[in-house]
């Protein structure tokens, strides 16, 4: 999943550490519009393989998703590897 993800022209991360947490609305609008995406590799990585619903969920540690993301949830956008966009999820969508 790394190599897909540092290699993607276009590669998009929602990230959940306490997905419990998260509003189902919220969720729904931030796959709806990384969804749009056309072309983006795009995984929903939180600590419950069934946090997201219409993207493909990745599993990691609580700790280590809250040293990449700074709130619950948090979209991060890379391009060929490197960070072009990172900001919470609500200001994402809006």
């Amino acid at each position: 999943m790394t190599d897909e993800i540092i290699n993607a022209p276009k590669a998009i991360l929602v990230f959940a550490y306490h997905p419990r947490e998260v509003s189902p609305e919220l969720i729904k609008k931030v796959e709806a519009k990384v969804n749009a995406q056309k072309g983006a590799v795009i995984y929903g990585v939180s600590t419950d393989q069934n946090t997201f619903k219409t993207i493909k969920n990745a599993m990691m540690d609580g700790t280590a998703i809250k040293t990449i993301a700074r709130s619950n949830p948090f979209v991060l956008v890379l391009e060929k590897g490197k960070i072009v966009d990172k900001q919470p999820a609500k200001y994402y969508v809006d």
